[in-house]
């Protein structure tokens, strides 16, 4: 009986020290966890880190675009305003070099 245990825990004693020689050596580095659930940990960082960036990429792109359409609209209410200058309304005042530049363009 005696020869059993002591070779049952010789036994035991090998296994616990090839697990961990083939433990890789980052799985317990940061948080003292084995491999899976630091992988798992590690997956679930990941996707949560891409969700933040998708919603900072829509949050940028709806800024953007609210800033195109605010210096399209001051454009066009500054062209409004010019339109309606006494210089523009002149029927005396030829635009034929305003139309050959746009043609020439």
């Amino acid at each position: 009986m005696g020869l059993g245990v002591g070779c049952l825990r010789c036994c035991k004693a090998r296994q616990r020290f090839a697990g961990t020689l083939t433990r890789p050596p980052w799985s317990t580095a940061v948080k003292g966890t084995a491999y899976c659930p630091s992988a798992a940990r590690a997956v679930q960082l990941i996707v949560a880190n891409a969700i933040r960036l998708a919603t900072v990429n829509v949050v940028g792109d709806a800024l953007l675009f609210l800033g195109k359409l605010a210096v399209a609209s001051c454009c066009g209410v500054g062209a409004f305003a010019l339109s309606n200058m006494q210089y523009y309304n002149d029927p005396n005042v030829s635009q034929a070099g305003t139309a050959g530049c746009v043609h020439g363009w």
